[in-house]
């Protein structure tokens, strides 16, 4: 059996996806994703959030781009490949950086997680001639004659 590189992660977006593009036109999709765990500590459930910086390239990074639903608060999951790699910060210290690249997105709903609290959108009035009475009938037979 090969051996496999790959994360999980269900979230919700913490910023509006970003698509960009490499100067030789290649779709760099990025992604935000906050992943909440909840503790318990001095009585109280505190949430600890993990934040990911997740990575598409390509068509597939345009395609899911162009569907407009990944924004602040939409619930995503993620499967992709990661790798750590080490940088130094800006004040000398060794850290280690997590990439999380090729990610597989899926849409978990389709509503941001302000669109619940927004009013209904108003609807278009029906179509005037669904609003017409229907036209008399004429000369059909009674049931009496």
């Amino acid at each position: 059996m090969a051996d496999q590189n790959v994360i999980a992660i269900t979230g919700r977006l913490g910023q509006d996806a970003e698509l960009r593009y490499t100067p030789d036109g290649q779709a760099i999709l990025s992604l935000s994703v906050g992943n909440g765990v909840y503790k318990k500590g001095a009585g109280q459930y505190n949430t600890l959030t993990t934040w990911y910086r997740c990575t598409q390239f390509g068509q597939r990074a345009e395609s899911i781009y162009n569907l407009g639903a990944l924004v602040k608060g939409a619930r995503v999951g993620i499967t992709c490949q990661h790798s750590m790699r080490p940088y130094t910060d800006k004040d000398g210290n060794e850290r280690l950086n997590c990439e999380i690249n090729n990610c597989e997105i899926t849409l978990l709903d389709n509503k941001s997680a302000d669109e619940s609290e927004r009013p209904a959108a108003p609807q278009a009035p029906a179509k005037a001639a669904q609003r017409q009475p229907p036209v008399a009938r004429k000369n059909v037979p009674q049931a009496d004659d």
